[in-house]
């Protein structure tokens, strides 16, 4: 099982749960950002108004997921943190099939 965040504000979080819940691309940004940490989705959602936190859990990892992987590189060493940047196309085609629950965390 994994788990993924990404933090943004209500309005793209339920635009991100209906384009992985039917598969079209209903979001804006072209691309949507995740962390394996809820803590530093937290921290991007918060410069929002109306942040929220969209976590996915998945049973498996889709088809190239690794190839979307960087290091978000902060102040200092302890600040950096694992995220994976998904083209909306993507996220609609192969991450969606993998997402066993969405579930979103209004802040």
């Amino acid at each position: 099982m994994h788990k993924y965040y990404s933090g943004t504000n209500l309005k793209e979080a339920n635009a991100l749960n209906d384009t992985i819940d039917s598969g079209t691309p209903f979001l804006t940004k072209p691309t949507v950002w995740w962390t394996d940490s809820y803590e530093k989705a937290c921290s991007y959602a918060r410069k929002h108004s109306k942040p929220a936190v969209v976590e996915v859990i998945l049973d498996e990892l889709p088809k190239n997921f690794k190839y979307y992987f960087s290091v978000r590189e902060g102040k200092t060493l302890s600040e950096n943190f694992r995220q994976w940047a998904l083209p909306k196309d993507y996220l609609s085609n192969e991450f969606s099939c993998c997402v066993e629950e969405v579930i979103i965390h209004p802040l």
